[in-house]
């Protein structure tokens, strides 16, 4: 059984093509799969009853599909976009037409993460402060280029940096995205007298890139 973790971004489509292969690592030839059906499992938990998201081969075949010796995933928009940002389980089976049960992945990770526009910012508290792209300065941490271009959609999460150092990453103190010029949608709330380590990720694109500042 192997295990892959899956990371999306809410709200975006994507793919994936797993390779079927039986114990010893061999590919699983097409012809034993005439009849198979797969099913994907998305769960909070691997114990759960119920499903956050579900696919077959049969009920399913653009999201759940065979391709020779393997199964291609697919992801749409729709699907993404209404599941909860949070760190869940995925599993893929295949049942084969003689009833033998094949657990093509076992339960593993399955992140999703911002992808669009944050929540408003709720109204600042006697003891937090706004932290945005005009912290200190105007424009202190708008995401640039190295050439001095703005990046959009992307990622902005600020952590406790104790947390990020000891790449405790499933807790940010807040989550945001950058507009088309650079400049963050929300500010996130943050307790002054703490060390703070902010990161800009656009996945395939720009970053991680990290700065480090006390509040």
């Amino acid at each position: 059984m192997a295990s892959a973790r899956i990371s999306l971004v809410q709200g975006t489509s994507k793919d994936y093509e797993i390779d079927l292969t039986n114990d010893d690592g061999e590919a699983i030839p097409e012809a034993t799969l005439v009849g198979a059906v797969g099913e994907f499992f998305l769960r909070a938990l691997p114990t759960d009853v119920s499903n956050l998201l579900y696919f077959s081969t049969t009920a399913n075949p653009t999201s759940l599909s065979f391709k020779c010796s393997t199964l291609k995933l697919s992801f749409q928009s729709a699907d993404t976009a209404t599941l909860p940002l949070a760190t869940d389980t995925w599993q893929l089976v295949v049942t084969l037409a003689n009833g033998d049960r094949l657990v093509a992945i076992d339960w593993s990770p399955f992140e999703l993460t911002l992808g669009g526009v944050a929540a408003p910012t709720p109204p600042a508290f006697t003891n937090t402060i706004k932290l945005d792209h005009n912290y200190g300065l105007s424009d202190n941490y708008r995401y640039m280029t190295p050439g001095g271009s703005p990046i959009e959609n992307a990622q902005v999460r600020v952590y406790y940096s104790s947390d990020y150092n000891a790449s405790n990453l499933d807790n940010p103190v807040g989550v945001t995205m950058t507009k088309p010029d650079g400049r963050w949608f929300n500010a996130i709330l943050v307790i002054p007298g703490f060390e703070f380590t902010i990161s800009f990720f656009k996945p395939g694109e720009f970053g991680p890139d990290v700065t480090t500042i006390i509040v």
